[in-house]
């Protein structure tokens, strides 16, 4: 049975509006693996559809953000869960299906596809150089998430020492399958993402703070009203004087994506402008701005150590599975196309992801290592 029609099944069950073909159709399906079983009792438990349209309530779609937050209060204060469905259900259960379908899978499917799978490739972790204006590069330790820059040394966030602290240009650089924080001179803290470089000064000086992003880092700027706060990419920049936001600008990527959390932006290239307010993303694509309002949640959702994909492209999940597992995908005459709702968790072996994935697009996955330990995964139908 197609999942489609699954949830089309459920949205009946829940409404009580089954006829009885399509519930004698729902009962085989949860006849068929007592996972199903089970998921299909749990929507007839209060608690559980509570929780489940809380996780909603907070990937909620920013065009929903009003409503989701009513939805909010009415499930907390303690309304019937059951009857908030039915205008919910449209929104709702489908995404949530996708997730509560989506751990069935990645804890159910394990059986399935071994072999293709057999080998182990681990999550990314804490992993970053630091290369020093002497000519220097430090590898950092990936037992400490991150480093911090003081007047006069750079040191680890669990204060051991790092390196004296030399007044120029400094970079970071995680590799694929690396993240790390560091805190700037300012007090400003960056979270870099696997595959990224930040070049940042030892110490501040002049009427503007002044940094440069390759790849993918989320910043909470330190307010300083006197000193600007900028962001130069490769197509791009972007002042704040204090505020929270996440920049995507990797080199394979079609578009420079900029989420706002907090405050507010300005984007600048060339002649354009464009000023972003909370909630907002502007995208810089051909060299011409755009903006939308967006869920935050999901963009920033991997500084908390989650993957959240909120109707993602295929083909910007596979970038994202590449970097963050240092793997390269191989497709065998098909284009990933179609797009994915749902959460996993950035410490899932790749090979559980894939079998998500597998399950609700119908592609299969090989996973292969040469001998100089480079991984590669085939994708096929």
């Amino acid at each position: 049975m197609e999942r489609e029609q699954i949830v089309l099944l459920l949205q009946k069950y829940l409404r009580d509006t089954l006829s009885p073909k399509e519930a004698a159709q729902l009962e085989d399906w949860a006849n068929r693996d007592a996972a199903n079983r089970q998921l299909l009792a749990n929507f007839d438990k209060e608690e559980w559809l509570r929780s489940e349209l809380l996780d909603f309530h907070a990937m909620a779609p920013a065009n929903l953000e009003r409503e989701s937050a009513q939805l909010s209060r009415r499930i907390i204060g303690g309304r019937n869960v059951r009857s908030l469905y039915y205008k919910w259900l449209p929104y709702a259960v489908a995404a949530i299906l996708a997730m509560a379908i989506g751990v069935f899978f990645l804890d159910n499917d394990k059986k399935h596809n071994d072999h293709a799978l057999s080998i182990e490739v681990p999550p990314g972790g804490h992993r970053a150089t630091l290369s020093l204006t002497d000519g220097r590069t430090i590898v950092l330790n990936e037992a400490t998430e991150g480093i911090v820059v003081y007047d006069d040394r750079i040191a680890y966030r669990d204060g051991s020492a790092l390196a004296a602290t030399i007044a120029d240009t400094l970079v970071l650089t995680t590799p694929r399958g690396g993240q790390y924080r560091i805190t700037l001179a300012d007090g400003t803290n960056v979270w870099l993402n696997a595959a990224s470089t930040l070049k940042y000064p030892a110490k501040f000086s002049g009427s503007a703070r002044e940094v440069k992003l390759t790849g993918q880092a989320y910043f909470a700027v330190s307010e300083d009203k006197q000193r600007p706060f900028r962001v130069q990419t490769d197509a791009q920049q972007v002042e704040v004087l204090g505020t929270e936001f996440d920049i995507s600008a990797y080199a394979d990527d079609k578009e420079t994506r900029t989420t706002l959390v907090t405050g507010s932006v300005r984007l600048s290239q060339a002649a354009n402008e464009l000023v972003l307010m909370p909630g907002e993303q502007g995208k810089l694509r051909n060299s011409i701005f755009t903006k939308k309002q967006v869920d935050v949640n999901a963009y920033i959702a991997w500084t908390h150590g989650d993957m959240v994909f909120d109707q993602t492209d295929l083909s910007q999940i596979f970038r994202q599975l590449e970097r963050w597992y240092d793997v390269n995908f191989i497709f065998d005459n098909i284009r990933p196309e179609g797009q994915l709702y749902g959460k996993l968790s950035r410490q899932t072996n790749l090979s559980d992801v894939l079998r998500v994935i597998g399950r609700n697009t119908g592609l299969r996955f090989k996973i292969t290592e040469n001998q100089k330990g480079e991984r590669r995964v085939r994708v096929y139908k």
